[in-house]
């Protein structure tokens, strides 16, 4: 275990309201309070970056090689990008969660959390998508899968599109809520992600705010197509702006074709941001434009004028309360898991586009720098001081 001083940097952890140049320590894979440099196995010079708590990309696909191209590698998906934690957005159910487990979850560097599907068969792409048949929802099955896994399964994960909801109206996303209210009065963290985009049979926007409760999450908010949360002048709609005063979330979750330049544009004329950035990375889209990485998300919200301390807070403390993991990540608090993201804004031109024609381009882009996972340095770039003087 490496004993790891970070020096000189922008330490930014909203759990403690910190915002400050100081030194960051790890030992023994925690957060400890500053010690002698003398004593320490590797220095990294973050002069001029800014220290976070390690990302986390709370809508991913981490089932590799169970789930076809819905899915990522994690160590390569996440860790280069400062993420330590990667929340998979139901590639699996109660059928096939512990293949995924003992394959994926047991054997990556990057802390993986999961959404359990209510469906029996996961998450499932055209030309075959899931039956989010409410029926067919195992209540008492679910339930155990969250006493049996406690740490890892933290909600569950709904998709109420036309697609797979079709002629069950709002009962999916209802019979989805019972559920989880019933897990949460167990005692075990339940929230439920929502996927929209063209609405299940019958269903509105204001039906479906309704029924989502605090720090669930609503996908794709800035999808092209279908439903969406604009009136049809370009304003948010009421329901929506009264769902983000309920507690609400909105997530970015960017994937290949749920967002739009336009959309993001539109959205941040009224000042609205999303609460939570994450990817929707699959085969098809890591490494590749437009989505490419979390880094790259969040340089696009950049450049599109969310501020950079809310960027942060989209990524690391935001998703950490929704999936109820504070205890183990989104803060830098001293004697929690040492997982550090650290990253610099650059000058850089950079143009941005959809697959629908939009593009925008940039002039300031975020770059990672390093990242510490569970008190490791697993990835850094060649550049940085890092060596003990």
């Amino acid at each position: 275990m490496q004993d790891i001083i970070i020096k000189g940097g922008r330490v930014v952890d909203f759990f403690s309201e910190t915002d400050l140049i100081q030194d960051i320590a790890v030992k023994d894979g925690k957060i400890i309070k500053c010690c002698n440099e003398d004593t320490a196995t590797k220095v990294i010079d973050a002069e001029g970056c800014i220290v976070a708590p390690g990302f986390i990309d709370a809508h991913t696909h981490l089932y590799w090689g169970g789930s076809g191209i819905l899915s990522t590698q994690a160590d390569i998906s996440c860790l280069p990008n400062c993420v330590t934690t990667g929340c998979d957005a139901g590639s699996t159910s109660i059928w096939n969660f512990e293949s995924f487990y003992k394959s994926d979850i047991t054997n990556s560097l990057t802390r993986i959390v999961a959404m359990l599907h209510p469906c029996i068969t996961g998450v499932q792409l055209p030309p075959s998508e899931e039956v989010e048949n409410p029926n067919h929802f195992n209540k008492e099955e679910i339930i155990q899968f969250f006493e049996r896994y406690p740490d890892t399964i933290r909600g569950l994960k709904i998709r109420m599109s036309k697609g797979t909801a079709g002629k069950f109206g709002i009962a999916p996303i209802q019979k989805a809520e019972e559920i989880a209210e019933t897990i949460r009065n167990k005692g075990y963290h339940c929230m439920v992600t929502c996927h929209f985009s063209d609405l299940a049979d019958g269903v509105t926007m204001d039906m479906l705010m309704e029924t989502l409760q605090k720090d669930d999450i609503l996908s794709h908010v800035f999808h092209p197509a279908g439903d969406s949360i604009f009136n049809p002048d370009g304003t948010i709609m009421d329901c929506v702006m009264k769902a983000r005063e309920k507690g609400i979330l909105f997530d970015s979750s960017r994937g290949r074709i749920n967002f739009s330049i336009e959309n993001i544009q539109k959205a941040a004329k009224h000042g609205f941001y999303p609460d939570v950035i994450s990817t929707d990375l699959g085969k098809k889209t890591l490494y590749l434009k437009p989505n490419f990485s979390i880094i790259n998300s969040m340089s696009l919200f950049l450049n599109m004028g969310m501020p950079l301390l809310d960027i942060i807070k989209a990524v690391t403390f935001t998703p950490a309360r929704s999936l109820g993991i504070l205890d183990k990540a989104g803060t830098l608090m001293q004697g929690r898991p040492a997982d550090i993201a650290i990253i610099k804004v650059v000058d850089c031109k950079k143009t941005y586009r959809d697959t629908f024609g939009g593009q925008i381009t940039g002039e300031r882009l975020i770059i990672p720098m390093a990242t510490v996972r569970n008190g490791q340095v697993v990835f850094q770039q060649i550049f940085m001081d890092n060596e003990p003087t």
